[in-house]
């Protein structure tokens, strides 16, 4: 089990190991979120040759609208 840290434009990735799962946090610069309404996960098996990325599924999903409200610490925000 690890705690793993990369940036790339902006992007910033945590993976956080676990037993048998990993949990992936983000955080993007605040410039460049100004039209985000999402993202994909694409995820290439290491070390073999002519691997086909695949696309995680979405584990998250809403039974109803939410309202976005940002909150005073820029880092952070409400749903």
């Amino acid at each position: 089990m690890g705690i793993f840290h990369g940036k790339k434009d902006g992007l910033k990735l945590t993976a956080y190991t676990g037993d048998r799962a990993i949990l992936l946090a983000f955080d993007l610069d605040e410039e460049q979120i100004d039209r985000l309404a999402g993202f994909t996960i694409a995820a290439t098996p290491p070390d073999i040759a002519g691997s086909i990325p695949q696309t995680l599924s979405a584990q998250l999903k809403f039974l109803k609208n939410i309202v976005y409200l940002k909150c005073p610490n820029p880092r952070f925000h409400l749903l």
